[in-house]
């Protein structure tokens, strides 16, 4: 792989043998993968051919997120968006994959409501590509809009709108339920019974979990899930004796899948707590011991580094030697995270906005000289000025007058166009148009969406009128 990528980078002159070649070997040649985008990007640029620059960006921008160099991802994979957006043509599935990455970017940078938004414009984009192409085997997409969705209501919980992932969450139960896709169905019970765990309501989080275990396909990480998740619900209502049988059922599970460090980090972490709450104290120090024993990276999660202050509280009762010394890493480990997480979270933060803050201080000095030029010239450009605005008004005028006769056909494709280059950003740009007594059928969007649906089977002329009337410049009349 290695030698076709290096052939491409001294012979090729095709910028997509090239983009797959990178794409090919960015994992295990990143450096050589981000030397062909550089060429590729270049000789697109040669042609003005923003798409296939825009290309280059992206998987440029996969290489950086693989190796997660969020800052640089971030800044590649908005480059990507803004050259395909320049484009003359609408890639709606390559633009739907750069939100998605966007938003596993800003959660690792835990600006999780930015990372909804871009889940927003990932599942309008999706929803658009589905549209676009009827004919394809679409159904691995439109399950991949549950997985969107269900990710959009972590970040959202994540950034605290718990009533409006809740929600999501509720959605999305019925329908994977419904329809089968059996993965996100799990994913959302146990998150709507972490949720109930949150807020202390072991009881109404219980069911969840079971019925987890009731689904014949659950994987075996699921399964963990739901085991340990059980303890940890029936910990909370005072029964560490079910606790344990839970969480002894979650711990041999990952025991056996391998690279399950972290999971099986708060395995041993709970049996400590059941034990301690089953006043058996040297019983809960050894699983405490064996938890850092799983995973030694506690400095970097303060729910992790927990497991030192838990073995204070059980050296106590047991009168251990060291517990003073656990006092003391808990305390350190505590101040090094807070100063740490504080100065990693404002620099890469800074980092990802300083771009947009250049642009506006850059923007403003052009005005300022822009201002401070008119006031030196406002004598000899004021008579000019009057003769532009008269001139821009009756170019206006004439331009709202200007009527624009279409096929059915090809208005369908301009409103299109116009709905995704004016709410991209908005999920489901459809909604807009519900307001609309013309749009709207029993309250949902389905008309507008089969009207703008290039399979033709469903035609509505007053309608598509409407959207390019309302969006685009001049008057639309579509042929009879």
């Amino acid at each position: 792989m290695v030698f076709i990528a290096t052939m491409g980078l001294t012979l090729a002159q095709d910028v997509k043998v090239l983009n797959d070649s990178a794409h090919s070997i960015r994992k295990s040649n990143p450096e050589l993968a981000i030397e062909l985008l550089n060429k590729s990007f270049k000789i697109s640029k040669n042609r003005r051919h923003y798409r296939q620059m825009g290309i280059s960006k992206k998987i440029a921008a996969d290489v950086f997120r693989e190796s997660r160099m969020n800052e640089s991802a971030y800044a590649h994979y908005t480059e990507a968006l803004r050259l395909i957006h320049l484009s003359d043509t609408s890639d709606y599935f390559n633009t739907y994959a750069i939100h998605r990455n966007l938003s596993v970017i800003l959660n690792r940078m835990e600006v999780y409501k930015g990372a909804a938004n871009h889940l927003d414009s990932a599942i309008s984009n999706l929803e658009f590509y589905i549209d676009e192409y009827p004919d394809l085997k679409q159904q691995g997409n439109i399950l991949k809009l549950d997985r969107l969705g269900y990710l959009k209501a972590r970040y959202l919980m994540k950034s605290l709108e718990v009533e409006t992932a809740t929600a999501i969450y509720f959605k999305l139960e019925k329908r994977t339920r419904e329809n089968g896709n059996w993965p996100v169905y799990l994913d959302v019970s146990n998150e709507l019974g972490l949720t109930n765990i949150r807020f202390n309501k072991f009881e109404e989080a219980i069911p969840y979990f079971k019925r987890m275990l009731g689904v014949a396909v659950i994987s075996e990480k699921q399964r963990a899930y739901a085991y340990h998740n059980l303890g940890e619900s029936y910990l909370g209502l005072g029964k560490p004796v079910e606790a344990l049988i839970n969480l002894d059922s979650a711990l041999a599970i990952n025991s056996k899948l391998g690279k399950r460090d972290y999971y099986l980090f708060y395995n041993h972490l709970q049996k400590g707590n059941a034990y301690l709450a089953l006043n058996k104290p040297k019983k809960a120090i050894s699983h405490y011991l064996k938890a850092i024993e799983a995973d030694s990276n506690v400095y970097e999660d303060p729910t992790m580094y927990e497991v030192y202050y838990q073995l204070q509280l059980a050296g106590f009762e047991t009168g251990d030697e060291r517990t003073k010394e656990w006092g003391v890493l808990y305390a350190d480990a505590n101040k090094a995270f807070l100063k740490n997480q504080q100065e990693v979270l404002v620099n890469q933060k800074a980092n990802v906005f300083q771009n947009s803050i250049i642009s506006q201080q850059e923007a403003r000095r052009k005005e300022m000289a822009r201002e401070q030029a008119l006031l030196r010239w406002a004598s000899i450009l004021s008579g000019l000025t009057a003769i532009i605005l008269a001139f821009l008004l009756i170019k206006r005028r004439f331009r709202k007058a200007t009527l624009h006769e279409m096929d059915y056909e090809d208005a369908v494709v301009t409103a299109r166009d116009l709905l995704l280059k004016n709410y991209h950003k908005i999920y489901g740009a459809y909604d807009k148009y519900l307001a609309d007594e013309r749009c709207s059928y029993n309250g949902k969007k389905e008309t507008l969406r089969k009207a703008m649906s290039p399979n033709g089977e469903y035609r509505n002329a007053e309608l598509v009128e409407y959207v390019l009337n309302d969006l685009g410049e001049g008057k639309f009349k579509i042929k009879s």
